[in-house]
């Protein structure tokens, strides 16, 4: 029988849903357990805080070719707490400077435009992604590792793809956003198997999709995609939200920049960062590398590489909590 859509999120109505497939597409909209699911998955996602200006604000200078470090400086100091916090870990043994580092200025002469703007992103996501995500079998600051790793290696793995610096900086946004369903999710499926019957209770032999639309009749990467669309992101980081694990329909928008996340992704998990499971689907690896053209060698180097420096992630967690 073919699935009928859930729910559409308030608002959307005839616009097409989220995404080429329409969404979600998992449960009938009989079944009165998951309607009440889809009605408190609104009310959370209605109940999140606006996306963060400065964040917003430093993903538009990525997406622009003449922005410049003062434009930079400018917007960190919007935000004293970021500030504070970006010149706390430019001083710290992280980077060992030579002489004490007093202003945000000095700090992009210090690091350099891409590693402040970076970090800077980084020290704005940990407002929502630095909590504890038990469902998933993450602890505090998890989720924001695995984000931040998985962000790291699309950079990387754009550039060994042959990307400029604006696709390189577009999927460490996507990157950096991926798993943002799991902030609304996590506590849905929670108090899911918290009430529900006992069959509701683990994940058995599942994949963690299965088991989400299983509990709450939707995944995280759809649940993402509201988000994303309530927060208004660029479409490209939309799409890389909705589709890092899988696409129904719609491939050819934005594909390279949803591969080379997914392929982060993959990466990231591959080295444990932040997450309580393994990749469930190591055929999505195979995919991506042949969209793009990596090989398994040119893989297995950048996670090598950036195995050195992600031992450091936590470090770099603690310094900018």
């Amino acid at each position: 029988m073919a699935q009928k859509v859930l729910w559409v999120r308030k608002g959307t109505e005839g616009t097409g849903g989220f995404g080429e497939g329409g969404f979600p597409a998992v449960h009938q909209p009989s079944d009165v357990r998951f309607r009440r699911v889809a009605a408190e998955i609104d009310t959370r996602i209605d109940r999140l805080p606006p996306f963060p200006t400065v964040l917003t604000e430093l993903i538009a200078l990525t997406q622009r070719d003449d922005s410049d470090a003062d434009e930079l400086r400018s917007c960190v100091e919007k935000d004293p707490v970021i500030a504070a916090r970006l010149l706390k870990l430019a001083n710290s043994a992280f980077y060992s400077p030579r002489s004490s580092v007093t202003s945000i200025q000095q700090s992009v002469v210090m690091l350099g435009r891409q590693t402040v703007r970076s970090l800077a992103m980084a020290a704005a996501t940990l407002k929502f992604l630095s909590g504890g995500f038990e469902a998933y079998g993450m602890g505090g600051g998890g989720l924001w590792l695995h984000s931040y790793g998985t962000a790291e290696l699309a950079r990387r793995f754009a550039r060994l793809a042959g990307g400029e610096e604006d696709l390189q900086e577009s999927v460490y946004v996507g990157g950096l956003l991926h798993d943002i369903g799991k902030i609304v999710l996590s506590g849905i499926l929670t108090d899911a198997v918290a009430h529900g019957d006992s069959s509701l209770r683990g994940r058995r032999d599942e994949n963690v999709r299965d088991w989400e639309k299983r509990v709450a009749g939707v995944t995280h990467a759809a649940v993402g995609e509201m988000i994303a669309e309530k927060w208004k992101l660029a479409p490209v980081t939309v799409r890389c939200v909705r589709c890092h694990h899988s696409c129904d329909g719609g491939e050819e928008h934005y594909e390279k920049e949803v591969q080379l996340v997914t392929l982060a992704d993959a990466g990231a998990r591959r080295l444990g960062m932040g997450l309580g499971e393994a990749d469930e689907n190591p055929d999505r690896e195979e995919r991506a590398m042949g969209v793009l053209g990596i090989s398994g060698s040119g893989f297995a180097e950048v996670l090598n590489e950036y195995e050195e420096r992600s031992a450091d992630a936590g470090d770099l967690f603690s310094l900018l909590g």
